[in-house]
């Protein structure tokens, strides 16, 4: 059974808020998933974030390959999600 830090908020059309365990792969996190995004159009870096906080994901973007370089030396992260197709290097690359 998860703790109270792993509980995902589940909103249900406008009802009241039901909470359910956070399972990522059949598996409950005590805590929020890191993830670094890198793309590089604007509204799709915000529409991204926007959704991967709503599924309860942290989330840390970067506009370029270089910003995400310069944060994935300082930080730690749990996944990358990063555009296939960023104007200096492929996305291939940077991994």
């Amino acid at each position: 059974m998860a703790d109270a830090q792993g509980v995902l908020p589940f909103l249900n059309s406008g009802r009241r808020q039901r909470k359910l365990p956070l399972l990522r792969g059949g598996r409950v996190f005590p805590r929020k998933i890191r993830i670094l995004m890198t793309e590089d159009d604007p509204d799709s870096r915000e529409w991204l974030c926007l959704y991967l906080t709503h599924q309860n994901f942290q989330v840390v973007p970067a506009d370029s390959a270089e910003d995400a370089l310069r944060i994935a030396i300082d930080q730690e992260f749990d996944a990358y999600l990063i555009d296939s197709r960023l104007p200096e290097i492929s996305g291939v690359e940077l991994l």
